[in-house]
């Protein structure tokens, strides 16, 4: 019997010294038993705040890429808003189901590993991302064989036929017989985005559950607030250089090295929306490889200005040897080194659903993801359309348009908190009041952006809101909707735009040395005729842009607090479980039925729809007073409900500590 006990306590030991082995590698950087020497150098917080925020860069330039590009995939794909809304949705549905499951055993494992195989993942789906352009080839021309062949017919003067009263009723002049749409197609094209966009989704959601609280087990309390304001600032410059990448690729083709005949700022034109995506999948690839050759267990200085190794949800290895010499004496402790994970998580998540903060906190997220993720996705379309943008200048704008002052904004309230240490119920006041300021500052740049493009349509506006395209003039042109070419007929006391020559009654056009002389048309034969709209511009964009940024720079100062009191909330166990719980709401409850709400509710303020044999592809033009509306009236009533739970977490949180250095307790 004593032998035993000697082979058991030898073995034991054995086991100790394993694991203090173990326990030197997990202090140290490097991956797969590669653990240079000057590569340790780095294994400190500091370093990791580096990489942290270059990761927030890129995540960031990401989701603000994808966004840039949602209307040139729309017309190559041919979607219409609800199904962009219904990708998007469906796109939630992997991440929604993982992020809980990802957030428990992450917080348990290897966190630098974890985050390096979420940012492969997401390299992996914007390289897939690039293959959908291989796979899918863009739509036939949208223009029309015969004015196709005109405007490649460079420094020749030709004449080709527009409106065409001897063609059937089922072909229109714009050969709307060639079905541009394929609805199988289509269907391919919108399973194999769900695919991409599940896998960037659980990508970011890994990242996110794991990467914040590593970084908050590696430092001070006191110092928490200034290191997130740094990852959050820095992260704003993330969707700034996203947006700007969107808008330098859609500046070219589709098809790069192909003319298609028309400008960027036509309605027609496609980008190149894939480029950006094979650029971030290189970068986020090979940084997946330095963000998971962090240890396991950072280092840091306790109060004594010792070295000490420890990891909130990671048992040092240490502990773990003296628990199993410990097992043979009281077998407890066996059961409960070997214990039932579920169990455990179960109660893990009773703590959760029992935390009124962290419900209210979950309140909030919801309604403001619910009104702002719809708001920032929809806001190139609604640059582009409100404002009559190109797709590239849209995605830019939508960049420029405050996020530079959030940055300002949020250091701002990193350094005001690290150096005044606020209470909770004054962090919690200031984020109340952030939403409110955010909700009623929309409605102001709402009422304030108005460039009166309702007064320009290619048509004339019904009592029923539809928007009538035939008259008189062009009744016998068997005019359809497969194309859009505005057309401006200006006169000396009127000035009209058309939908296409077509819609103007036009049977001839002329070019010569790249210029367009539209002639015969019935509908005006007098004005002069030029392609595009009448009114082609508005300087209310920047009045919009200049508002914007002063709301999101006072906005921004509630933003560090905010997930401060997220962390605080909760015992120091369960902070990652915590952003997981959070972020599975959020996305179950705010960002699933975002898209399809908001997609349905802008497709409600079409007037004319992109039509080929029976099939409907992408809107053309929207009643953007309708869309001004209700993109900014829905935003602005979802903050405001979220400002409410902000006023009761103002209630809860009082005694809530918020900034007390976890190191001294040592």
């Amino acid at each position: 019997m004593q032998d035993r006990q000697h082979d058991l306590s030898s073995a034991s030991l054995a086991r100790l010294n394993q694991e203090k082995n173990s326990n030197l590698e997990g202090n140290k950087c490097g991956l797969c038993n590669f653990y240079p020497t000057w590569l340790q150098r780095f294994a400190n917080p500091r370093s990791f705040l580096v990489c942290f925020c270059i990761k927030n860069v890129l995540q960031g330039m990401i989701f603000t890429y994808i966004i840039g590009i949602e209307t040139s995939i729309e017309r190559h794909f041919q979607f219409d808003g609800k199904t962009i809304g219904m990708l998007l949705t469906l796109g939630e549905v992997g991440p929604v189901i993982t992020a809980v499951w990802i957030s428990h055993l992450g917080s348990r494992g290897n966190k630098p590993l974890w985050m390096g195989m979420g940012m492969l993942l997401i390299a992996v789906s914007l390289f897939f991302c690039f293959t959908m352009y291989l796979l899918f080839p863009p739509p036939p021309s949208l223009i029309s064989s015969e004015i196709n062949s005109h405007l490649s017919a460079h420094g020749s003067q030709k004449a080709e036929t527009f409106c065409r009263s001897n063609v059937t009723q089922n072909a229109t002049a714009f050969d709307d017989t060639l079905c541009t749409i394929n609805p199988v197609t289509r269907r391919w094209a919108f399973a194999a985005w769900v695919f991409i966009y599940s896998l960037m989704g659980i990508g970011a959601t890994t990242i996110y559950v794991i990467g914040a609280p590593y970084l908050d087990d590696s430092i001070p309390n006191n110092d928490s607030p200034f290191y997130f304001a740094i990852t959050i600032a820095v992260r704003i410059i993330g969707p700034v250089f996203g947006y700007l990448l969107s808008s330098f690729c859609l500046k070219f083709y589709v098809d790069i090295g192909k003319r298609p005949g028309w400008k960027s700022d036509d309605p027609r034109w496609i980008g190149a929306w894939w480029l950006g995506a094979l650029i971030l999948a290189v970068l986020i690839a090979l940084f997946a490889l330095i963000l998971a050759s962090f240890p396991r267990v950072m280092k840091r200085n306790d109060a004594a200005g010792n070295m000490s190794s420890y990891a909130v949800g990671d048992m040092t290895t240490s502990s773990t040897a003296t628990l199993e010499l410990r097992e043979h004496q009281n077998p407890n402790v066996s059961s409960y080194t070997n214990g039932n994970r579920l169990a455990e998580f179960k109660q893990a998540l009773r703590r959760l659903l029992r935390n009124p903060i962290l419900l209210c906190s979950c309140g909030s997220s919801i309604f403001t993801i619910l009104g702002l993720a719809g708001y920032f996705v929809w806001l190139p379309k609604y640059f582009e359309h409100e404002f009559r943008l190109s797709k590239s200048n849209a995605a830019m704008y939508s960049g420029l348009s405050g996020n530079v002052t959030m940055i300002f904004g949020v250091l701002l309230s990193g350094y005001l908190m690290k150096k005044y240490h606020p209470s909770s119920g004054q962090v919690a006041a200031i984020v109340a009041v952030s939403k409110y300021v955010y909700a009623f500052g929309l409605l102001l740049i709402m009422l304030l952006s108005d460039c009166n493009f309702m007064s320009d349509l290619p048509g004339s506006l019904q009592m029923n809101g539809s928007l009538k395209l035939d008259t008189e003039c062009n009744d016998s042109c068997n005019c359809g909707t497969v194309q859009f070419l505005p057309i401006c007929f200006r006169g000396t006391s009127h000035q009209q735009t058309y939908f296409s020559p077509c819609y103007a009654g036009c049977r001839e056009v002329s070019s010569f040395n790249g210029s367009v002389d539209y002639g015969s048309c019935m509908c005006d034969s007098v004005s002069l005729a030029t392609p595009g709209y009448c009114m082609e511009t508005c300087s209310n964009v920047y009045v919009y842009m200049v508002l914007l940024a002063v709301i999101k720079l006072v906005v921004s100062v509630g933003a560090v607090g905010n997930l401060i009191i997220d962390l605080r909330c909760v015992e120091e166990r369960d902070k990652a479980l915590a952003l997981g719980f959070l972020a599975t709401m959020s996305g179950l409850l705010g960002f699933l039925p975002n898209p399809i709400i908001y997609g349905s509710l802008i497709d409600s303020s079409c007037l004319a729809w992109e039509a080929s044999c029976g099939e409907r592809g992408s809107c053309w033009v929207y009643n953007t007073d309708e869309f001004r509306y209700k993109l900014h009236g829905l935003t602005s009533a979802c903050l405001m409900i979220a400002g409410a739970f902000e006023v009761l977490t103002y209630f809860k949180v009082k005694g809530l500590l918020l900034f007390k250095n976890k190191n001294s307790e040592s």
